[in-house]
């Protein structure tokens, strides 16, 4: 039978369903292994082994996570699963879980929530995945300092602000951040698949994605939804 991009698409979004189950278990349990809940680890280097399985894992896991959402986008008919989906909440999480990646790199995350911050409808999984995307992103360009992530809202759009203090672009490359697979991108050590799949679900949800140099450095990156009116 002659393969078409449908059937490839087919084989992606199963093949990555079949392995998310089992990473996310090992990443469960590598979890309580790192915080003793089987007893104390006394050696520093299997701690260290541990902590760069666990990393590894987790790249996995957001690799696969990412083939799943482009196998998604790559269909004709794209179908968002859209329901009231609380920002605040879903960001929180994504915090909680990208926290030791920041604490290991000795690096703060802070979260500023205003006051008048809304619902929006959206895909709940794919929205999560835009932000596990962008704070990532942030977190592994960052050498020192902070990451802030600032939650507010306007009167049609909820705005996610994720600023860093890291290696920020030049002003011609940052056109390029969210383009696919963008080489002269790629050689400034940012960009790529992940930041392509959070333009393309923004996109899917009639928001906007950019990004902005802020001063003395790093990147500023808006993330714009458009808020749920009741």
């Amino acid at each position: 039978m002659k393969k078409t991009p449908h059937n490839n698409i087919d084989f992606i979004a199963l093949a990555s369903h079949q392995l998310r189950t089992p990473l996310t278990i090992m990443k469960g349990y590598l979890s309580m292994v790192l915080h003793n809940d089987f007893g104390e680890i006394t050696e520093p280097n299997i701690r260290k082994a541990l902590q760069i399985v666990y990393h590894s894992n987790e790249n996995l896991i957001n690799l696969v996570e990412n083939l799943l959402s482009k196998s998604r986008l790559d269909t004709r008919n794209l179908h968002l699963s859209c329901r009231i989906v609380s920002i605040e909440k879903l960001v929180k999480e994504v915090v909680i879980e990208l926290d030791p990646k920041a604490r290991d790199k000795g690096l703060k995350i802070i979260l500023i929530v205003s006051k008048n911050i809304s619902t929006i409808k959206g895909d709940i999984i794919l929205l999560r995945q835009v932000f596990f995307n962008l704070i990532n992103n942030a977190i592994e360009y960052t050498k020192k300092g902070e990451i802030i992530i600032n939650l507010k809202r306007t009167k049609k759009m909820m705005m996610i602000n994720i600023i860093d203090t890291g290696v920020g672009l030049k002003a011609r490359k940052l056109r390029m951040l969210f383009n696919k697979f963008e080489k002269p991108f790629l050689s400034a050590k940012r960009g790529g698949f992940g930041l392509y799949i959070a333009g393309l679900i923004v996109k899917a949800h009639k928001g906007k994605l950019s990004a902005y140099n802020r001063k003395p450095q790093g990147l500023h990156v808006v993330c714009q939804l458009p808020v749920d009116q009741k």
